[in-house]
């Protein structure tokens, strides 16, 4: 009978997950839901009586209804199984063979503008010439700053690199988080534990001298850390004082793994609850991060190996809390699903138990009508705990989660639960004791492990080398991991923006096709992509850690400006397609579901970030039709070098923007949040791994433009790995100093692409169209009719004149000549030519 129950049971939930439609928009006022119909037509009205016995449920049917009459419970908002609206990038397929591109290895004495590269050693310059590029660990403190340097001030061509446009991403994407968990998570978080609390207290005078006041008091106690937390000015009940307060100040104390002063039968590490990364900016998103990794950690379980183990009822009474409680016309449960169900969309699945669950189970056993006293029933609670333990989590359209069995040892209740990543999934497969053994385990993961089952053979390799693949299993492990991979749906990718954002990483991990360029079919570009990748990643990790057109230029002022320098994007278009499509479905999801944030005038409320990562969206697919067009061989024009240069982004933007002189002098220029940052991944015994990215590294590429070749610099990461203490754990403080003033190794394999020493060297372009303006050393400088030290002098310069040079270079007399237009208040035209001497000018950049 037993078994048969459990079968039933089984069967209408895993039919009730499938059928139950997405949440509407948190702001939506009078939603519909799907109820279980037959049930609800077959179950007369409870009045809070005790029922005997649970009768097997019929299948569930499809009606779709208003809220329940008075008097009965709302059927919980259940996420649909696939609810994310998948944009697919746009497509690119290469030619046989790529336009005008260097033929390895180059002739330097080809390159336009050599001597950019005199600061780069022998070694450095044999292997740009045998590679086609070079990357030196110059350890500069932003991408920004070099897009600056070489290509604004000194009109040298810039190299906007995959890793430039990743970092945009994560900047951009922080930015967003931020703002959304100030004005939107954290308060409805406040409402509904309030909401909650109040809802539990109507409770108290019901279970007094029952066998649920212990838990029920537990429950609010539960709750109120979390409120304390959340807000620490919060009242909670003064009997619960005492513990709350125990509770909160071991939280604060962050002391590492130690048994919960609060719950019993819970251990955590309370060293988790120390802010990092932007919750560190204001005292609102720190108390943010520690109620929410209190509602996402504690967890209370329906079975131990402890002979003494007794499951808790609390999470019954909070789901039940839960549902009754209102919130603003709402139910709480609306306002929490909505919470959640926008966490999954950005950061990936629950891997736990939650409300959702044990609602649909609670309605089966105790019925639609259940009151806080029905929970007393024994017999109906050891029929709960025996189906919760079979009980199934609805489908997750990812193979990655429908393969998850690890993670399935442990059936236990979270409020928020703990979020899914694919990448999480590859890596706790690739440890002990899923690989190696008792006596040699394989105890830490690597970066390399994720790009190896994306299928990087580079990553492989590198593996291999390092002695990785012997531990036992590996190579079965990572071959089962590499199928899942392969066969990985659209629909599967997209069930998260997370996963959508390592999608795009598959595009550098597999070896370029014969459609791009020789110097990105070589061994040393794959490695670069490798650390690309892997850099992008670290800084996904660390924005997810606690889960998982053109913009518009600045006005014209009368100062004088040179047009953009010449540019060129890495020639990998589906890098930038993929993220495009990851920046489009993560605004639109948002926008779907409601999430504008409140009334900020701030300029950096999420009306205003969200417009921002909408322009952000299309400038990744501008930059992936210029990456095409150069593969094609069609020359770029002025528009595309603007597009190359602009800022990505409003995060960029701001700073651009405050950076630029004025015809005034004065300036207050802000910084981009430092570069470097590092997050835990997975680990076992008493270490973690670390991954991060330090400070930004140059890269020097031969690229086709103007009908000639030229040497573009650029920006890429600076990726690291460490095995860590465990209790010791790094925040980006911790990094940040480290990386500044310690020596860190970069992994070896960072070699084959990346040579030590070697300097970056500023090198001023003169180039007819751009403009200069005269320094103090020019001052006097002679202007000629022609070019030769025997012309006529027409004019000469003096400190703060602007020049536009219209022709040129002649080369006479040991000298280079260009021809000057003097840039005056007055209709009057002067011309002449000037000796080149890049002491004398200074490149106009200003707007």
């Amino acid at each position: 009978m037993k078994r048969g129950l459990v079968l039933a049971v089984t069967i209408g939930l895993v039919i009730a997950c499938q059928i139950i439609p997405t949440p509407p928009p948190l702001k939506a006022t009078s939603p519909s839901w799907v109820i279980p119909t037959e049930v609800s037509q077959s179950r007369p009205k409870e009045t809070g009586q005790v029922q005997q016995s649970p009768q097997p449920p019929a299948a569930l049917g499809t009606k779709v209804v208003n809220l329940v009459a008075p008097g009965e419970l709302p059927p919980f908002p259940y996420k649909a199984s696939d609810p994310f609206a998948y944009i697919p990038p746009v497509a690119w397929n290469p030619s046989a063979t790529p336009a005008s591109q260097p033929v390895l290895p180059i002739q330097m004495d080809q390159v336009a503008n050599l001597p950019v590269a005199a600061g780069l050693t022998n070694d450095q310059r044999a292997f740009l010439s045998q590679n086609g590029f070079v990357a030196v660990h110059s350890r500069e403190e932003q991408f920004i700053d070099i897009r600056e340097q070489v290509s604004t001030r000194f009109g040298q061509p810039y190299y906007l690199t995959s890793d430039a446009a990743y970092h945009a991403l994560h900047a951009n994407v922080d930015w967003l988080l931020k703002a959304l968990e100030q004005e939107e998570f954290r308060p409805r978080l406040l409402k509904i534990t309030r909401a909650m609390l109040q809802e539990i207290s109507s409770y108290t005078p019901l279970v007094i001298g029952t066998s649920l006041e212990a838990e029920t008091r537990q429950a609010a106690a539960y709750l109120s850390v979390g409120l304390r937390l959340l807000d620490p000015q919060a009242k909670v009940d003064p009997d619960l004082e005492k513990q709350v307060s125990a509770q909160v100040n071991q939280i604060l104390a962050g002391g590492g793994p130690e048994k919960s002063v609060l719950l019993p039968n819970f251990q955590d590490d309370y060293s988790a609850y120390r802010p990092s990364g932007h919750y560190l900016s204001n005292a609102e998103l720190e108390n943010y991060f520690r109620g929410k990794t209190w509602f996402e950690r504690v967890n209370f379980s329906l079975q131990d190996q402890s002979p003494n183990f007794v499951p808790s009822r609390v999470p019954l009474i909070l789901t039940l809390a839960l549902r009754r409680a209102n919130v603003a016309g709402r139910t709480a449960a609306e306002e929490w699903a909505g919470v959640t169900e926008t966490l999954d969309f950005l950061v990936g699945r629950s891997i736990d138990y939650g409300p959702t669950e044990y609602a649909a189970l609670m309605d089966q056993i105790y019925g639609p009508t259940i009151t806080i006293l029905d929970l007393e029933n024994e017999t109906l609670w050891r029929n709960f705990v025996s189906l919760g333990q079979v009980l199934p989590k609805p489908p997750d359209p990812s193979i990655f989660a429908n393969s998850l069995r690890d993670f399935e040892g442990e059936r236990s209740w979270r409020f928020l639960g703990q979020r899914f990543g694919q990448d999480e999934f590859i890596l706790r497969n690739l440890v002990y004791p899923k690989v190696g053994t008792l006596y040699q385990p394989r105890q830490l993961p690597s970066g390399l492990d994720m790009m190896a089952a994306l299928g990087s053979p580079d990553a492989m390799q590198i593996l291999e080398k390092s002695g990785d693949t012997v531990y036992l299993n590996y190579p079965e492990q990572i071959a089962k991991l590499q199928t899942l991979v392969q066969s990985q749906t659209d629909s599967g990718w997209s069930s998260s923006a997370y996963n959508i954002w390592l999608d795009a990483f598959s595009a550098q991990a597999t070896r370029k096709s014969e459609g791009y360029p020789s110097t990105q079919n070589t061994n040393a570009w794959a490695y670069k992509d490798l650390n690309s990748a892997l850099g992008s990643w670290a800084e996904l990790k660390h924005d997810t850690y606690e889960f998982v057109g053109l913009p518009e230029m600045a006005r014209q002022s009368e100062a004088p400006a040179s047009g953009p320098a010449p540019g060129y994007v890495e020639p990998d278009p589906p890098i930038y397609y993929r993220l495009s499509s990851l920046v489009n479905l993560l605004v639109k999801g948002l926008e779907q579901r409601g999430l504008l944030g409140g009334q900020s005038e701030a300029p950096d409320n999420l009306v205003s970030l969200l417009q921002g990562m909408r322009v952000l969206g299309a400038r990744y697919q501008q930059l992936g039709d210029i990456a095409a067009k150069e593969l094609d061989g069609t020359p770029l024009v002025e528009s595309d070098y603007q597009l190359i240069q602009a800022p990505l982004g409003l995060a960029e933007e701001r700073v651009w923007q405050s950076r630029k002189p004025t015809q005034m002098g004065a300036t207050h220029p802000l910084d981009m949040p430092p570069v470097p940052v590092i997050s835990a991944v997975e680990g076992t015994g008493d270490r973690i791994s670390e991954v991060g990215v330090g400070l930004v590294d140059r890269i020097y590429a031969v690229v086709p433009l103007d009908g000639k070749f030229y040497i573009a610099q650029g920006g890429i990461y600076s990726y690291y790995e460490l095995s860590w203490p465990r209790v010791e754990q790094l925040n980006d403080g911790d990094w940040r100093r480290l990386i500044r003033y310690s020596e860190v190794d970069t992994p070896v394999w960072e070699q084959n692409f990346r040579l030590s020493d070697g300097t970056p060297v500023n090198v001023l372009a003169f180039r007819v169209g751009d403009v200069y303006q005269v320094l103090s050393a020019g001052s006097g400088l002679n202007v000629r009719q022609s070019p030769t030290r025997n012309a006529k002098v027409v004019q000469q310069l003096q400190a703060r004149d602007y020049v536009k040079i219209v022709d040129g270079p002649v080369h006479a007399e040991g000298f280079t000549w260009w021809k000057f237009n003097l840039i005056s208040s007055t209709d009057q035209v002067v011309e002449g030519w000037a000796v080149e001497n890049p002491e004398w000018f200074t490149r106009a950049w200003g707007q």
